[in-house]
C-alpha cells in the first residue's frame, strides 16, 4: 500500500521547457548535481567513482548510468574535464607555472598532466598561455590609445561560465576540449596516473 500511496502523491514539477518532471526524477536530477559540486570541491583530489556513488546512496553501475544519462558522459570524464577547464582558467589569469598548475589540480607528474592537456585541447599547456596572452593583448593595445575605451564593455565577472564557438577576438575558445575521449582511454591514462 506504500507503493501505491507514493506513486499517486509524485510531485509533477515543469522545468524551464515545460516538460512535467517528476519528483522521483527530479531527486535524481538532484543527486548529480550533489555530485558536481563535490567534483568541483575536490579538483586537487583524486576521484573514485564509488565515492560519488555512495555519497548519493547508489550503486557505482547505478550512478554511472545516470551520470551518462543526464550529463552526456562519464563521471570521471567529466571531472577531468572540470579540471581542464580550472587549469585553463589558470593558465589565463595566474603567473603560476605549468608544473604549480598541475600540482594544484591534483597531478603529481607535470609531465602527465601535460600530455592530458595536450589530448583534450590539442595543444600543450606553455603554447595555450602564449596563444590566450596574444589574442588577449592585440585589442588591448589597440583599445590602449582609444578615447572612449572606458565605454568599451569588459568580460562579465561569470569566470565560470564556458562560452562556446568564437571568441570575442573572433578566435576559437581552446579551452573547449575538441573530442570526448573513449572509455578505453581514460582508462588508460588512469593506469599511466597510478604508474
Amino acid at each position: 500500500m506504500n507503493t501505491v500511496e507514493t506513486e499517486s502523491t509524485a510531485l509533477a514539477v515543469p522545468d524551464r521547457a515545460g516538460f512535467q518532471i517528476n519528483s522521483r526524477e527530479l531527486e535524481t536530477i538532484f543527486k548529480i548535481e550533489e555530485s558536481v559540486v563535490y567534483m568541483l570541491r575536490h579538483l586537487n583530489r583524486p576521484l573514485q567513482v564509488a565515492t560519488l556513488a555512495a555519497r548519493v546512496d547508489l550503486s557505482k553501475s547505478h550512478f554511472t548510468a545516470l551520470f551518462k544519462r543526464y550529463v552526456g558522459g562519464t563521471p570521471i570524464d567529466y571531472f577531468i574535464r572540470l579540471r581542464l577547464r580550472q587549469a585553463c582558467r589558470l593558465l589565463e589569469d595566474t603567473r603560476m607555472s605549468v608544473k604549480e598548475i598541475g600540482y594544484t589540480l591534483g597531478y603529481d607528474d607535470p609531465f602527465y598532466f601535460s600530455r592530458i592537456f595536450k589530448s583534450f585541447n590539442q595543444i600543450a599547456p606553455s603554447q595555450y598561455r602564449l596563444r590566450k596572452r596574444k589574442t588577449e593583448e592585440a585589442p588591448r593595445r589597440i583599445l590602449a590609445g582609444c578615447a572612449c575605451s572606458r565605454f568599451m564593455p569588459v568580460e562579465n565577472g561569470l569566470r565560470n561560465a564556458i562560452p562556446s564557438g568564437p571568441g570575442p577576438t573572433g578566435s576559437e575558445d581552446l579551452c573547449q576540449p575538441s573530442r570526448t575521449l573513449s572509455e578505453s582511454e581514460v582508462r588508460r591514462m588512469t593506469r599511466l596516473r597510478h604508474r
